[in-house]
């Protein structure tokens, strides 16, 4: 029998920590959005219109890159301060590449690395 794979993403706008549980072992990743301040100054120079255009084009990037780990679990939690997860978790729930897959969103304050570990292991009771 296959084993479940977890993975709890704690996410702002500007980055994902991804853990993901197979079985006992624990690996972690990090995927950044290439949106950065920097990014808005030099794009906002070239008027509103344009630094919105670019936000939308790299966040979507930076959203089907979690999607892409995403797709390799069967159950998501995922978690932030921000709305960035409700973002993600309103454009998971319409692909139908994410129908099989058990996503949970969940608001929580900022954490350490060894907090949100914790707190992934502590939601799908993994001790």
């Amino acid at each position: 029998m296959k084993s479940t794979i977890y993975l709890g993403v704690w996410m702002d706008h500007s980055s994902a920590h991804c853990m993901q549980i197979n079985g006992m072992k624990l690996t972690k990743s990090t995927i950044h959005s290439e949106f950065t301040h920097h990014e808005r100054e030099a794009s906002l120079q070239h008027g509103e219109r344009t630094m919105h255009n670019k936000e939308q084009h790299l966040t979507a990037k930076y959203f089907i890159e979690i999607g892409e780990e995403i797709l390799k679990a069967d159950r998501i939690l995922l978690f932030g301060p921000t709305d960035a997860k409700q973002e993600l978790w309103n454009i998971l729930k319409e692909d139908h590449h994410f129908a099989d897959k058990k996503i949970v969103a969940e608001t929580c304050v900022n954490f350490t690395e060894n907090q949100q570990i914790a707190f992934v292991k502590n939601y799908f009771e993994l001790g």
